[in-house]
């Protein structure tokens, strides 16, 4: 069971992100594309010195802290106890830390460390830069006058362990013998050019590592594609060298011109070494100030070997009944984003940053901290119109607006990659390449694979309100990807048998793995057939379909492009799987949906669902392309496959969970109802050819999979389980079946919602029951909150599933942001 420490990361969309730790740490890093490194890295901290008194803003334990640094005072330490006059607040993305008397020296001096990062909705330039500042407001309620000093220190490490040394020594990147630099330090000074208007000073740290080429390219694995363009033509030739270069550059910086502040710094100490730890601490606890100043001839620091960092300081006086505040911000620069392949894409952000060496990278990441402290109080305005509509809500509970916005870590903090996609394959949005690039993101911390279809069809509903232009960019890459062929042939890990990796025709399951050469390399997932997987086609077809739910908007350009990929897919399983021309698909016996080990045999309540929503949505699509014959077409299939799944698994109570099969044929499933769930949102059909059968089923689900399953959970909250059989007990017939899925509750609570936005009657009956379906949509999606991040400890990193005692699987997962769902048109109508 991990521990609760997890808070609100820093970081953008596809820049990478650093974890921090509601006790003051850094502590999860995800820079490089695919690869989380689980360590806090000690001397990466916020100091204060207050009354003659210095402290580190951190409660690590003394077990956890390196020797060189004990001899710094920690917050954790009996005589300081900073743990018993902080608070930590968290909405997500920003956060505050409250800390009384943090010296506990007796003065009446109360810090506010507030910590912001650019997360904008449908701000596609800011939204990418990677970058984060800290403001301490520092409050003065005594009466007299206070000293009060800020230190920074910041170790030139990505998180990093010792593993990732030896692997850097051995690929040739150590010191000596001639090898370049891994680390190097040196000052800036920013004037305001640039579109800046903030003067300051800080200091940027270079770290270079060398790696191994995890994946080669050989002529059996080419896609039978063709691509216009090199995937990449930055990092050198098509078929790599042995090893590539992995640089990220930190910088962090303070307000030069401040009045009353005094700026010092140490441009480079090694944190491993007790000399040097020591000689800081004393210069900071005894003066407040360090002996270095910038706009120094000393102003640089190179190391060929051990380990470097450095510190900025910033000091005042907060005179007595007044307050300060001072400023910090930290910047990291990752220009390319480099796969297993060692060949990369440049990011979001290098467009604006171009990358022309490593001389520019110290540039960029001094610009990019510049940046930071010049506009963040504007993005701060931009993030706070953006929440306080769902803030000042008298309709929502407390505990759903947090939630709502901490959930969304996961755009930051889910492996994420924004890169320009012109040096891949044309991939635009709305007809602009130069518009939006490619966005990818990982199923998981756990599940390395970008982009997973059946995942994000639940997770879509955050990118799709958030940032449209990138989830359009997304679908389009789906689009593009069901023509690609891949032949390798592979032993899959479920039953052992042998299939080919991609077949034309059928919509990927994922977009790659970082490990190998995603959006040309697709189908990382290699537990189950994914190219006889019911569900896919139909998810595909639904996204699109609510993407373009507003005709009043000019799609046009964006269906032109996918409209051929919808067709292609449905068609493939129409004949695949319809083999009676039925007008409904049948699973296999396999479990081939996202429920991959979770058997359907027949018409079932998931995928036949899905499936007759995804016919009502291209008979509407059809239409949008004045294809009518194909639009009448679809629509009669529609209406005898709806008729075929009402009339198969409908039992008088609820739907079936399949047609065949005898330990699971009436199960209960939460999520029987997620193609009705999606007709709701898209604006299409009913899948239920009586409105009453929905609203039956959910009070089954809400009976069974809510409240007994809270019965056997000791009577407290803890979402929706997967399966209930209908004598009470749990359907025990695979893993799966008895977990509660994190993601789907959420969906599940967002077609509570939606059916209470369509009790349209004024009598006393329409309004109890409205009111009833409203009620448990959100007792339903609390029991996520409550069991997950309150009783478990998964706080900002929501796993996919977890079972009766807390036993998760997949920590960390994409498919929770679904939570966006319940704010969706048609969840909750009218709140903007």
């Amino acid at each position: 069971m991990p521990r609760p420490n997890a808070g609100v990361p820093i970081g953008v969309i596809g820049g990478g992100a650093i974890g921090r730790g509601f006790r003051g740490e850094f502590r999860r890093w995800s820079i490089t594309p695919g690869r989380y490194r689980h360590s806090v890295v000690v001397g990466n901290n916020f100091s204060v010195r207050v009354g003659g008194k210095a402290v580190v803003l951190s409660t690590e334990k003394e077990r956890d802290i390196p020797k060189p640094m004990r001899t710094w005072k920690w917050g954790s330490e009996p005589d300081v106890d900073l743990a018993a006059r902080s608070t930590y607040h968290a909405l997500f993305p920003r956060s505050w830390t409250v800390y009384n008397d943090p010296t506990n020296s007796n003065s009446r001096i109360e810090i506010t460390s507030k910590q912001v990062s650019p997360f904008i909705p449908d701000n596609y330039s800011d939204s990418s830069l990677p970058t984060a500042v800290f403001e301490f407001t520092i409050v003065n309620s005594g009466d007299k006058d206070e000293d009060v000093s800020l230190m920074f220190t910041w170790e030139n490490n990505d998180g990093g362990d010792e593993k990732d040394e030896a692997e850097h020594f051995r690929n040739g990147g150590g010191g000596g013998g001639g090898g370049a630099a891994r680390r190097h330090a040196s000052t800036f000074e920013a004037s305001g050019g640039g579109g800046a208007v903030c003067e300051t000073v800080g200091i940027s740290m270079r770290h270079m590592r060398k790696r191994k080429i995890a994946f080669e390219k050989g002529e059996d694995e080419r896609m039978s594609t063709p691509v216009e363009e090199p995937f990449c033509s930055c990092t050198g030739p098509l078929k790599p060298p042995a090893t590539y270069e992995e640089n990220t550059t930190f910088a962090m910086a303070v307000p030069s011109k401040e009045e009353g502040v005094a700026v010092s710094s140490q441009v480079g100490f090694d944190p491993t070494d007790a000399v040097a730890c020591e000689q800081l601490w004393t210069a900071f606890s005894n003066d407040g100030a360090l002996g270095g100043s910038f706009g120094s001839s000393a102003g640089s620091l190179k190391s060929t070997s051990g380990e470097q960092a450095s510190a900025i300081c910033q000091k005042t006086t907060v005179k007595a009944g007044s307050s300060v505040t001072l400023k910090f911000s930290l910047a990291w620069d990752s220009p390319l984003a480099i796969f297993g392949s060692g060949e990369g894409l440049p990011r979001r952000h290098s467009i604006f940053f171009p990358d022309q060496g490593s001389s520019q990278s110290s540039a960029n990441a001094g610009a990019l901290a510049t940046i930071a402290l010049t506009k963040y109080r504007v993005w701060e305005s931009e993030i706070e119109s953006w929440q306080n509509p769902v803030l000042v809500s008298e309709t929502l509970p407390a505990w759903f607006k947090s939630q709502l916005f901490n959930e969304l870590y996961y755009l930051v903090d889910g492996g994420c990659v924004w890169v320009d996609s012109t040096q891949a394959r044309k991939n635009t949005a709305q007809g602009d390449s130069t518009v939006i690039g490619e966005f990818l993101y990982l199923e998981g911390h756990e599940y390395i694979m970008y982009n997973t279809s059946d995942v994000h069809f639940y997770a879509s509903f955050a990118l799709a309100k958030l940032f449209p232009q990138l989830q359009l960019s997304m679908l389009r890459d789906f689009g593009l990807s069901v023509f690609q062929e891949d032949v390798e042939e592979r032993k899959l890990l479920g039953e052992g048998e042998r299939a080919l990796r991609k077949v034309n025709g059928a919509l990927v399951h994922d977009l790659g793995s970082p490990s190998e050469y995603p959006i040309l390399k697709v189908n990382a997932y290699n537990f189950q057939d994914v190219s006889r997987w019911k569900d896919l086609p139909s998810k595909f077809v639904l996204m699109i379909v609510r993407e373009v739910k507003d005709e009043s908007v000019d799609n046009s350009a964006f269906l032109k492009a996918v409209w051929p990929a919808m067709q292609s897919c449905m068609d493939r399983a129409a004949m695949l799987w319809d083999s009676e021309d039925s007008g409904m698909i049948k699973n296999e016996g396999f479990p081939d949906q996202t429920y991959d080990v979770w058997i359907a045999d027949g018409v079932s309540a998931y995928t036949g669902g899905l499936w007759v929503a995804a016919l009502f949505g291209m008979s509407k699509i059809a239409a949008r392309m004045e294809d009518m014959e194909k639009s009448l077409a679809y629509l009669e299939k529609a209406k005898k496959a709806k008729a075929i799944y009402n009339s198969t698994l409908w039992n008088g109570e609820y739907y079936n969970y399949s047609e065949k099969g005898t330990k699971n044929t009436s199960s209960i499933m939460a999520d029987q109802l997620c193609g009705q769930w999606w007709t709701r949102i898209c604006g299409l059909e009913s899948v239920c050819d009586e409105d009453e059968k929905a609203k039956s089923s959910l009070r089954k689900i809400y009976e069974f999979n809510v409240l007994r399953w809270q019965g056997l959970c000791g009577g407290q909250l803890n979402g929706a389980v997967n399966g209930m059989k209908p004598d009470g007990t749990v359907d025990s017939s695979c893993l799966q079946s008895m977990e509660v899925w994190t993601g789907t509750t959420y969906g599940l609570a967002s077609e509570f919602l939606c059916e209470a936005s369509l009790c349209v009657g004024v009598g006393e009956e329409a309004k109890k029951e409205r009111k009833w379906l409203w009620n448990a949509g959100f007792k339903t999606a609390q029991g996520v909150r409550e069991a997950g991040w309150e009783r478990y400890g998964f706080g900002f990193a929501t796993p996919e599933a977890w079972d009766r005692k807390g036993a998760y699987r997949s920590l960390g997962y994409m498919r929770p942001l679904s939570i966006w769902s319940m704010m969706y048109d048609g969840a909750i109508s009218g709140l903007k």
